[in-house]
């Protein structure tokens, strides 16, 4: 009887848990991009993928995910999330070049300038989601099987931003997402990308 259960138990995890999705095997992913837009999406995977990897001591990319946002899952603020993430701007500017050169960039982010009210110069700029692109569409998309995406979305919609306590509880929510599929892990990275992208303005 105990092992029948086991056994159970154990095509229950298999079934819930399947292998590695990629981006170009999603039908969620295949609705929106071609092949093309798809292979520009994996460098995003791609370095998050090194850096998760790079910060965890796991060997397996979903293990490694849950661990990772499992150890930044108590940060209340956001002054604090950033300094616990360890990525900095000058750590996206090449993958940030290189989705500006395929065109990615335009159809996830746009350009915010911070100004000073007094002096009326530009002081910080940083990058927030491009609510119009095709990335939100996908959110949009997953987030009609998905209660948590759907909410992200219509907050992003709303603020024309990442609003900050959505900012900083995301990492909450990661037992709720399967870092198999490569479409979770890019919602992350992006995620995680945008928020710590401000940096002083310089001319």
């Amino acid at each position: 009887m105990k092992n029948t259960i086991l056994l159970i138990l154990l095509l229950n995890f298999s079934c819930s848990s399947p292998l590695d999705i990629k981006l170009e095997e999603d039908t969620d992913v295949l609705s929106i991009y071609n092949k093309k837009e798809i292979s520009s999406l994996k460098l995003i995977v791609d370095f998050y993928d090194a850096f998760i990897m790079k910060n965890t001591k796991q060997q397996q990319i979903n293990l490694a995910y849950h661990e990772y946002f499992e150890s930044i899952r108590n940060v209340n603020s956001f002054e604090d999330l950033i300094n616990h993430i360890r990525l900095t701007p000058d750590d996206l500017k090449f993958l940030i070049n290189d989705l500006k050169i395929c065109g990615t960039f335009d159809e996830i982010w746009q350009y915010e300038y911070g100004i000073n009210y007094k002096t009326k110069d530009t002081i910080s700029v940083c990058i927030i989601p491009n609510t119009q692109g095709k990335y939100m569409r996908l959110l949009k998309l997953l987030g009609q099987s998905n209660d948590y995406l759907e909410v992200y979305a219509n907050s992003i919609q709303e603020c024309v931003c990442i609003p900050p306590s959505i900012a900083v509880g995301f990492q909450h929510n990661h037992n709720e997402f399967d870092f198999q599929k490569e479409v979770n892990r890019l919602i992350f990275a992006i995620h995680y990308i945008t928020i710590i992208s401000e940096e002083k303005y310089k001319k």
